[in-house]
């Protein structure tokens, strides 16, 4: 099932032998690119439809869209096949036991919760538009972000709603954003508006981070990145951007973001103070953080503890272990898996009672019962 070797750009550009390493051929005469002591890149096998690739919670695993909707063993190249149909999203349940996948049908979007074990799915339903994201939080509940655009002689109207689903019952709806948009604009975006809003759960998975498209009516539009509070329903703009922008993602608790132009220039800001904590000479058209949020990826410079330690070229997407501890990277429609980076080490608020008191906190500052300063203080006497 897996590639017996790398495709001939990917060689070139990486310059990486294969290691006698599962599901990998060896090329001879090639060196390795410049990868710290111990690290080691393998092929992973190929991916469909737009490089759709989700980890598993054991970090063992990932379900991607290859050939239908599948489950991938990393270690044994195994797969179990769910569904034959292309997922264009998929998320996996905090126990690693469920699988949600959406698939785009006429009406919208299908959602179907795979028990796995089960014969078929074991929960479905369908909601409107087109999916921008898909998220599984630890409570159990299915996130959906889909956008629907109608046009008009005018112009047109693209509105983005969240829905939340329990794998049984309909699901429930809010709109995070609604915008009323310029024919050049449309004309100028096509389909691409879809690709816009860009969603990210926090880490502590309390808020969502996404771009919205602003559309002034004497203006050039632009992104406005957005923070909204899942339970006080409250957002707020964290900064302006160009259209150019692949938007931002949460780092640690989400008390810092990393904010891409898409030009030349990738932030490390505080959302709710804007202060600039670093900044990258990197367009930050592709982007990927860990879940504790001491590594990043930017444009293929791989950075741990804010150091870079290599860069992998020609990377289209990338996306980080459970632990942190191995990259997976997507190249047109092959996955390479770089390996043994040091685990990183469970924080104290990833864990109850602490979490839950620093989430009741997190919605008090978004309602406005307290302010950033107040979070901070009541934070720092929180954390060791």
């Amino acid at each position: 099932m897996f590639p017996a070797c790398f495709t001939a750009r990917f060689i070139l550009s990486l310059l990486f032998p294969c290691l006698l390493l599962p599901f990998t051929a060896c090329v001879a005469g090639l060196s390795p690119p410049p990868l710290p002591p111990g690290l080691l890149l393998r092929t992973a096998g190929p991916v469909d439809r737009g490089g759709i690739v989700v980890w598993a919670p054991d970090g063992e695993r990932i379900a991607l869209a290859y050939k239908g909707t599948r489950i991938r063993n990393l270690a044994t190249g195994a797969e179990e096949v769910l569904d034959s149909a292309l997922p264009v999203a998929l998320c996996w349940s905090a126990d690693g036991e469920k699988l949600v996948a959406a698939y785009a049908v006429p009406a919208g979007l299908r959602l179907r919760l795979f028990a796995l074990g089960s014969v078929g799915p074991v929960g479905e339903t369908t909601v409107p538009g087109r999916v921008a994201g898909l998220f599984c939080p630890d409570d159990g509940s299915v996130v959906v972000i889909a956008s629907v655009l109608r046009t008009f002689s005018f112009g047109g109207n693209f509105a983005t709603s969240l829905y939340r689903w329990d794998g049984a019952n309909e699901p429930t709806a809010i709109i995070v954003n609604d915008v009323s948009v310029k024919p050049l604009t449309l004309k100028k975006l096509g389909a691409s508006i879809f690709d816009l809003v860009q969603p990210q759960l926090a880490p502590m998975q309390d808020e969502l981070l996404f771009t919205r498209l602003h559309d002034p009516p004497a203006l050039a539009p632009y992104f406005q990145l957005v923070q909204v509070h899942l339970l006080s329903g409250s957002s707020r703009v964290v900064a302006d951007l160009p259209l150019t922008s692949s938007g931002g993602r949460y780092l640690a608790q989400g008390e810092r973001v990393l904010v891409a132009d898409g030009q030349g220039s990738t932030l490390l800001i505080d959302p709710w103070t804007q202060e600039v904590a670093a900044v990258l000479s990197l367009p930050g058209h592709v982007l990927a953080t860990s879940p504790v949020g001491s590594r990043q990826l930017v444009d293929g410079h791989l950075f741990v503890d804010d150091k870079e330690i290599a860069v992998l070229p020609d990377v289209d997407a990338a996306g980080f272990a459970p632990r942190g501890d191995r990259l997976l990277i997507r190249r047109d429609g092959d996955l390479f898996l770089l390996e043994y980076l040091p685990a990183e080490p469970r924080p104290s608020w990833f864990v109850d009672p602490l979490r839950q008191r620093l989430l009741k906190l997190r919605q008090w500052r978004s309602s406005g019962l307290i302010n950033h300063t107040d979070y901070l203080n009541k934070r720092g006497e929180m954390l060791p």
